[in-house]
């Protein structure tokens, strides 16, 4: 059973979404070394499910 790009790219939303909320959870427990460490995963994995879409469907298409 193989996945559809677009739910190789929601996995990697919602966990990109996971770990921003446990950032804030830590954040809140003045943790901040893990804090750093959740939000920088998530803005990786946010680039990563963008880059991947993008390359799915081609690029970006130009108004041209």
């Amino acid at each position: 059973m193989t996945m559809e790009p677009f739910q190789v790219h929601a996995i990697v939303q919602i966990s990109a979404l996971l770990l921003f909320l446990l950032g804030a959870y830590y954040a809140r427990d003045h943790r901040l070394k893990v804090h750093h460490l959740m939000v920088y995963s998530a803005v990786l994995l946010l680039t990563i499910g963008v880059a991947y879409m993008l390359y799915t469907v081609g690029g970006v298409r130009t108004p041209h």
